[in-house]
């Protein structure tokens, strides 16, 4: 069974490159596509927003260019699995009898690309300088007095 985090991920990673969440509603379909998608260091507050209002009816959203809903990948029957292709978060089902469409990137014209930065949740350098600065002021309240 896919994590509710790693479905996020996958989410996020193909919003990134372009795609949207459509949203099947009783009203008519909606294109769910929250910009800015990374704030400082991890997901915008708007791409948490949009996260929610996904998880309203999960059931009833797609990533655009796929089949399965997002409440699909949340049961047990799938995983969020890397492409052997691009090396992207795909879905992938659980028991091989369950048919398996392409990978989200199959209809992108420029991926996979490996002269751009890939897609990604987290930025590693930000978080990192974010630990550094937390065990630097730890020392700093341990030991007021010593040079910085």
């Amino acid at each position: 069974m896919a994590a509710p985090n790693q479905v996020k991920a996958y989410v996020a990673c193909w919003l990134q490159l372009g795609k949207a969440v459509l949203w099947d509603r009783p009203a008519g379909l909606e294109r769910l596509r929250p910009e800015p998608l990374l704030g400082l260091g991890s997901l915008s507050q708007e791409f948490q927003l949009s996260w929610q209002r996904m998880n309203l009816d999960p059931w009833h959203c797609y990533l655009e260019g796929t089949q399965e809903s997002l409440g699909q990948l949340l049961s047990p029957a799938w995983e969020i699995q890397s492409c052997g292709r691009c090396g992207l978060p795909v879905p992938l089902p659980m028991t091989p009898a369950t048919p398996v469409g392409p990978c989200p990137c199959s209809d992108l014209k420029e991926w996979p690309n490996s002269t751009t930065v890939p897609p990604r949740v987290q930025d590693e350098q930000f978080l990192q300088r974010a630990e550094l600065r937390a065990i630097h002021q730890r020392l700093k309240a341990q030991d007021p007095e010593a040079p910085c």
